[in-house]
């Protein structure tokens, strides 16, 4: 299983890759821990139990509690969002490399097309900002993430032509 002494061999795994390599590996890692999780205990933990959602006019906010220990496989951002971790420690892999993040932090993805890997030192509280006008959390997850780069790729393809 992954742990802190083993996620630099991970992060070695993924160094230096681009979008789209560092997408068709995240896929390996998606299957293994899916294959892990075989009941779901987990996922249905972190996607649903452990969420809460807050809505404004235009906006809608993701609250994560991670326990610690976890490994997560985010789904890639269709836009730029901001990030507040509130409480807890997180180890992150994308693109970008490796950084560690204490609460309490804030932080902005820029780009469309984030993609992470997270691993919880501590339990943590991560909150996500999103514009969006829908009002409920039905639909939510598709209209602001893509399970995969490839499906990211395509999105922006209709985007373009749009």
């Amino acid at each position: 299983m992954i742990n802190e002494v083993s996620l630099p061999k991970l992060e070695n795994q993924l160094s230096g890759l681009t979008p789209v390599g560092f997408g068709e590996k995240i896929q390996g890692i998606t299957e293994f821990l899916q294959a892990l999780d075989g009941e779901e205990e987990i996922t249905e933990t972190l996607t649903k139990t452990n969420i809460t959602h807050h809505f404004a006019e235009g906006l809608y906010g993701r609250e994560l509690l991670i326990p610690k220990g976890v490994l997560i496989v985010s789904r890639v951002h269709k836009r730029p969002l901001i990030n507040v971790i509130s409480k807890g420690h997180v180890i992150i892999l994308d693109v970008k490399g490796r950084r560690e993040v204490h609460a309490p932090a804030t932080f902005v993805d820029e780009e469309a097309g984030t993609q992470r890997v997270v691993y919880s030192v501590e339990e943590t509280v991560w909150t996500t900002t999103h514009p969006t006008d829908l009002t409920t959390e039905e639909g939510m997850l598709e209209e602001m993430t893509t399970a995969s780069y490839s499906e990211f790729l395509e999105y922006s393809k209709v985007l373009e032509v749009l």
